[in-house]
C-alpha cells in the first residue's frame, strides 16, 4: 500500500465544540444594580418570568440592588435577562452580575421573596 492521496491529506478532522442547547434547562442568577428598586422591577420581573414558564423569585437586596434567580430552558432564560437588562420603563440598569448554573428543580413556580428571606 502506498502513501495516501492528495485527497486523503486534505481530510481534516471535523472541529469539535461542546453542545450548546438553548432548549436544555438551565439557572440564571443575576444581581442587578442602579435604580432598581421603587420602580416596580420585582413585579415586572415576575409577569416577565412568569409569561416565559420560568420558575425561581426575585427580590429587593439591603445593599440597593435586585436580585433574580431564575430556571428554565436556557433560551427562555436568555429572553428574560434581555428583559432584566432593559428594566422596567422607569429602571436604570448601571450593572448586571450574571452567572449560569446547573437548574436545582427546586422551585414550583416564581415569586417575589421578600428582601430578608
Amino acid at each position: 500500500m502506498g502513501p495516501p492521496s492528495d485527497a486523503r491529506k486534505n481530510l481534516r478532522e471535523p472541529e469539535r465544540r461542546p453542545c450548546y442547547n438553548r432548549r436544555v434547562k438551565s439557572r440564571l442568577h443575576v444581581l442587578l444594580e442602579g435604580r432598581v428598586q421603587g420602580v416596580f422591577f420585582r413585579g415586572q420581573t415576575e409577569s416577565w418570568a412568569a409569561g416565559l414558564g420560568l420558575t425561581g423569585w426575585v427580590r429587593n437586596r439591603p445593599d440597593g440592588r435586585v436580585e433574580v434567580v431564575a430556571e428554565g430552558r436556557r433560551e427562555d432564560l436568555e429572553a428574560l435577562l434581555g428583559l432584566l437588562r432593559r428594566g422596567p420603563s422607569f429602571a436604570r440598569i448601571d450593572a448586571a452580575d450574571v452567572r449560569w448554573l446547573d437548574p436545582t428543580g427546586e422551585f414550583d413556580s416564581f415569586r417575589i421573596r421578600r428582601t430578608d428571606d
